[in-house]
């Protein structure tokens, strides 16, 4: 029955058509066979409708996303806009009679609204949605606001490039600042496209390196004594400041691909960042010096130094093997305190209670 198209008037059989052109990822050959099929069914005068008809789906898909895109930034003369970025093989102007009521499913209907951006996603090029962010971009040129708008991932990557490029390595440290507050909350809900993992690459650099620009914000202040330290190096998250740089560099490799230039801002800042990081570590290498070299005998006799592991945690708790559950005793020496927490002891908690 979905198939069949004697409608009764114009407006409805154009919802019925809209509502099937995504209601599943159909391939190319599927859409078209699909326009044709409702082309030649329809017997009601169609008047302003035929233009939906006339245009193929995949370029259909291309108009909602980004007047829905420009809709929602509030951009004035909206079809103008569309036909003068080059994006779409038609004009637009046709379309704008039904286009409010053709919207209205973008809010209810997830699936729908998914399969649109997937369908407009895979045929825009990353130079097309960059056209397309740039007549949105915020005048001031750290904020992430813009990005509560973008529903695809290409748009996202496009919008959180242009901000990474305005404000340069002289305003990168207080836009990655802002970062951790602006992240928007639906960014790894978003649908796969061609564009995933360049929004992915920007993404991870942004919570790698704002993580780092986050901890060190901290500044230094470690408390008095040993155990102090410690503590303070541990919940910081100042163990992790090297690993998460990696991380970040790591990002940005893959992001050199698809945005060279991009990626060539973003390693010079890492390079500046790299700097301040080991600075600051250096700082805490030798307060740990200082304190052990202070009183050796206390270094010594420190808990952090000498915890009696077999007796505080086995024999004190009675703890013992059974035919269902091993007791291991595994000794490190030497792990990095990073190594421990982002890559060992996930391993372990895959197979072990901890």
């Amino acid at each position: 029955d979905d198939l069949l198209f004697h409608r009764d008037d114009a407006g409805t059989l154009l919802r019925h058509y809209i509502r099937l052109a995504w209601y599943t990822g159909w391939d190319a050959p599927s859409r078209e066979l699909l326009r044709n099929h409702v082309r030649l069914s329809t017997v009601a005068p169609l008047g302003d409708v035929q233009p939906w008809l006339d245009t193929p789906i995949d370029e259909l898909a291309r108009y909602l996303y980004v007047r829905r895109f420009l809709s929602r930034n509030h951009v004035p003369q909206i079809a103008n806009q569309i036909r003068g970025l080059g994006v779409l093989g038609f004009d637009p102007e046709p379309l704008e009679t039904w286009v409010d009521q053709v919207l209205v499913r973008w809010e209810r209907e997830s699936a729908w609204r998914r399969q649109v951006i997937v369908t407009a996603e895979n045929s825009l090029t990353l130079e097309d949605l960059a056209r397309v962010a740039a007549l949105v971009a915020d005048p001031d040129a750290s904020s992430w606001s813009l990005l509560e708008s973008a529903e695809g991932p290409g748009l996202f990557a496009q919008l959180a490039a242009g901000v990474l490029q305005r404000v340069g390595s002289v305003g990168m440290e207080a836009a990655l600042g802002r970062w951790p507050a602006a992240r928007p909350p639906l960014l790894g809900a978003m649908p796969e496209t061609r564009h995933t993992a360049t929004a992915q690459a920007i993404a991870g650099y942004l919570d790698e390196a704002g993580r780092v620009v986050s901890i060190l914000a901290q500044g230094f202040a470690p408390g008095v004594g040993l155990a102090d330290l410690v503590d303070w190096y541990v919940a910081g998250g100042f163990y992790d400041l090297e690993y998460a740089h990696v991380r970040a560099a790591d990002h940005v490799r893959l992001l050199a691909a698809s945005h060279r230039e991009l990626a060539n801002l973003l390693n010079g800042y890492l390079t500046e960042l790299r700097s301040e990081l080991r600075d600051f570590l250096r700082h805490a290498d030798l307060e740990l010096a200082n304190h052990i070299r202070g009183s050796w005998q206390q270094y010594l006799s420190s808990p952090r130094l000498a915890t009696n592991i077999l007796s505080d945690l086995i024999k004190r708790r009675r703890v013992r093997p059974t035919p269902e559950e091993g007791l291991w005793v595994v000794v490190f020496d030497g792990m990095r305190w990073d190594t421990w927490q982002r890559v060992v002891k996930p391993r372990l908690l895959e197979q072990f209670e901890f």
